[in-house]
């Protein structure tokens, strides 16, 4: 029996007359397998697409269902037939009596490895050709015969052109998917020598590889705080197999979930590795010998790669999740590699080697845990990006009034949609980023690892943050924290960047476009929307306040029909209100005022606000025929009723632990609070005689918190119809004498009720107990002794 190569001097030339005859004829020899998954892959797509059109008149039925499940198995299955067309077409590499007559053909070992591989794609891969041809002429003719015509149902749409693209990439995604597990395929077989074991390591490898990069990937981010696994695991696995491609391929098609990487880019990527898989068979093929046939392994190292593998996915898996996991981790895969062992050495000869094997591989992936730990992850946790290495960054902030407090950022991947961000590209902006990340790595020093860190946040005041570098090397990087209150309010530096404007830009795009879509498609079965009311009306209400009715009736509106707007109102509308917002001053963005408008788009429920400074908006909605309702009032005089202050209330938050307040959060219309140190809140309805503080703070507020010092860490806002006001620090003395106030006029008030038996209150427990302690000196002062004993004997009655 001779080698199965011949020597390296034979050179490399992979094509000739003998090569092509023989590609030729295993193909003819198998042309019944060929005809088997012609037959199923026609009972794939072509099979649907044909249901689909038949049933567009009639109603697809429950059979549609049945219908498509048929269709997915049957593709299934043609598609794991894969392993059995390499195996066909190089039985030579596990058949003993197939190497002599294989040899002898007149063809080189490079020719007779491409002759063969060729031969076996072309079984494999051209029935599947033939079906994607089969669906796309069918798709054509749905698009001709159903398209623009009611379904049963009376809809008309374009179905069979929407589902166009989507029939295209999941076509070219199958078409790579099976590429490359042919190849992992053949690179197996070539390090196999029987049937078996090429069969067995096929499918294990095709699991094992993405399966090991994920738990790797895990156990790395799990010892860094804010690192996530699901985030780093799509830069890897769906390259790695065809299990690995379905994680992103799957959701990427259907526009489920954004990621990261582009159809173009996975596919690009995935055949070059399924040529480096294909390259790396034909390299361990030329230097097989033709008596390995028959072994199990032909190559040991082929061997011991795999069951590190093994051993590196089951003990970071398990002993990651538990350490009392580590005695039966260790004693399963024991038994696990022993076995293993035997059946490759076909009996108990070399068994020594193999426990020699297992304790060298047992102990190196425990010590690589030690030091992945010890290490913070090789230093990924102690990691923060130069500001010089930022190209961009993407961050879970959209104001200090408006905060994220969710503990669900969502499914694998779904968390990271980039337009859920904000996105921060100048240089200033990316330093107060930079700054608050190495705060907070700076932070997670002092505690003695996540559990303590955890447990800290747990049991404190907190705030979620995440941020997503775009790096200028090419990489991203993804952190989500729990940070403090002092470091959350760091981030209001960025209210008036030009940042937070394109946000809010954005924000109105997408606004408008959803208005107009709702619209739109309504009134493809229903024209008379075509005349929705688009009704801009001020947002300064008549709001007398009745604790039964609480009715918002605007003091003017003007209203014109959808099907009476300029066709090309959506472009133009956002056109002039980013103009608008880009060249304000920062200061002037920052600034509230009193009188700004509501543009609603009938039905749909949106709902856009227009500023009265925002000139040139205004200016093309009168153009667009929108009259501009005013009452020519821009103070807090149109909130006043019989002398009463309607607006609800002025909130306050104060120092939290000795930190600066969070400054977002804040309550409804109806109610007001103070926070103590230990995060109590008081909370009171209040419906008070004008002092004239009130009236003085409307003209002195900002939309955001504008990032200015605080005096004594405190910072009141003013709300009025669900809207928040940050009152300026310079006028923080006016209002805490509003506050003070409202509060304490209330609090008399519902004395006086409880002790005529109005009321059942018997006292006000401690919020009122700490808003005594905090303002009890200027209490006292402004209301006089008797007034305060009062109401802190009421205060502390059930104490």
């Amino acid at each position: 029996m001779t080698d199965t190569i011949k020597p390296a001097s034979a050179g490399m030339n992979f094509f000739s007359r003998e090569m092509l005859h023989n590609w030729f004829a295993e193909t003819k020899r198998n042309l019944k397998m060929m005809i088997v998954l012609t037959v199923l892959h026609l009972l794939g797509m072509p099979m649907i697409m044909i249901v689909l059109i038949s049933g567009y008149n009639d109603g697809f039925g429950e059979s549609a269902e049945m219908y498509a499940v048929i269709s997915i198995l049957t593709v299934a299955a043609a598609c794991l037939m894969g392993i059995s067309c390499a195996v066909n077409c190089m039985p030579y590499l596990y058949k003993k009596t197939e190497v002599d007559m294989r040899l002898s053909l007149p063809m080189s070992s490079s020719q007779r490895f491409v002759s063969d591989l060729l031969s076996g794609l072309t079984i494999y891969l051209v029935p599947y050709l033939i079906s994607v041809v089969m669906t796309f002429l069918l798709l054509f003719v749905g698009r001709a015969v159903c398209d623009g015509k009611p379904d049963p149902d009376g809809n008309i749409g374009n179905y069979f052109a929407e589902m166009t693209p989507y029939i295209a990439k999941s076509a070219v995604a199958l078409f790579i998917m099976m590429i490359i597990y042919f190849m992992l395929t053949v690179l197996v077989m070539s390090c196999c020598g029987s049937l078996l074991e090429s069969l067995v390591y096929t499918l294990l490898l095709n699991g094992l590889i993405p399966g090991m990069a994920a738990i790797v990937i895990s156990s790395l981010c799990e010892g860094v705080s804010g690192m996530e696994g699901d985030f780093y695991i799509q830069f890897i696995i769906p390259f790695t197999s065809p299990a690995g491609a379905m994680i992103l391929v799957v959701p990427m098609i259907g526009e489920m979930q954004s990621t990261f990487i582009s159809f173009g880019t996975w596919a690009v990527t995935t055949f070059f590795v399924s040529v480096l898989y294909g390259v790396i068979a034909f390299l361990i093929y030329r230097h097989r010998k033709a008596e390995d046939t028959g072994k199990p392994i032909v190559y040991d190292i082929f061997y011991y790669i795999v069951m590190t593998m093994v051993l590196i996915s089951v003990i970071f898996l398990f002993v990651n999740i538990e350490d009392d996991f580590i005695v039966p981790v260790i004693i399963f895969t024991a038994v696990f590699y022993f076995v293993s062992s035997v059946i490759r050495n076909r009996g108990f000869k070399n068994f020594h080697k193999s426990a020699i094997a297992y304790v060298i591989t047992t102990v190196g992936c425990f010590l690589l845990m030690f030091v992945i730990d010890a290490t913070g992850s090789f230093g990924a946790a102690k990691r923060v990006p130069a500001v010089s290495a930022i190209s961009r960054a993407y961050i879970s902030y959209n104001g200090m009034s408006v905060r994220d407090e969710t503990n669900d950022f969502g499914s694998m991947f779904s968390y990271t949609n980039i337009d859920t961000l904000t996105c921060v590209t100048d240089r200033e902006d990316l330093q107060v980023i930079h700054d608050l990340h190495k705060s907070v790595v700076e932070d997670i020093k002092k505690f003695n690892g996540d559990n303590e860190w955890d447990e800290y946040y747990d049991n404190s005041r907190h705030n979620r943050y995440r941020v997503l570098y775009k790096l200028k090397s090419g990489g991203w990087m993804l952190r989500e924290y729990l940070i403090t209150d002092q470091q959350y309010n760091m981030l209001s530096q960025l209210d008036g960047s030009e940042c937070m404007k394109k946000k809010r830009v954005n924000s109105a795009r997408s606004t408008v476009k959803k208005a107009y879509e709702y619209i739109e498609n309504r009134s493809k079965w229903d024209k008379s929307l075509k005349a929705s009311p688009v009704t801009l009306s001020t947002l300064l209400h008549d709001t007398s306040f009745d604790d039964q009715y609480d009715q918002r009736i605007p003091f003017g509106a003007s209203i014109v029909e959808f099907s009476a707007l300029p066709s090309d109102f959506e472009d133009e509308f956002i056109k002039h209100f980013e103009n608008d917002i880009m060249s304000m001053p920062s200061e002037q963005y920052l600034r509230s005022m009193a009188e700004v408008y509501e543009l609603s788009f009938g039905d749909s429920d949106t709902k856009m606000t227009v500023r009265d400074d925002f000139t040139e908006t205004i200016a093309y909605l009168k153009s667009c025929g929108f009259g501009i309702p005013t009452d020519g009032g821009k103070t807090l005089d149109v909130f006043m009723s019989n002398g009463n202050v309607s607006i609800a209330s002025i909130e306050m938050t104060a120092r939290v632990s000795g930190e600066e307040p969070m400054l977002g959060n804040m309550s409804g219309p109806d109610s007001y609070k103070v926070k103590d140190e230990n995060g109590i809140e008081v909370k009171c309805l209040a419906s008070v005689q004008d002092s004239g503080y009130i009236r003085d703070l409307v003209g002195h507020t900002a939309n955001e918190y504008c990032g200015e010092p605080l005096k004594d860490g405190i910072c009141f806002a003013l709300v009025t119809n669900g809207r928040t006001y940050f009152i300026r620090p310079e006028y923080t003395d006016k209002a805490r004498k509003a506050f003070i106030e409202m509060y304490f006029a209330d609090s008399l008030r519902r004395l006086s009720l409880y002790e005529d038996g109005t009321s059942n209150e018997a006292n006000v427990d401690k919020q009122l107990a700490h808003f005594l302690n905090m303002y009890g000196e200027e209490i006292r002062k402004e209301y006089g002794d008797d007034s305060y004993d009062q109401i802190v004997e009421w205060a502390y009655a059930g104490s």
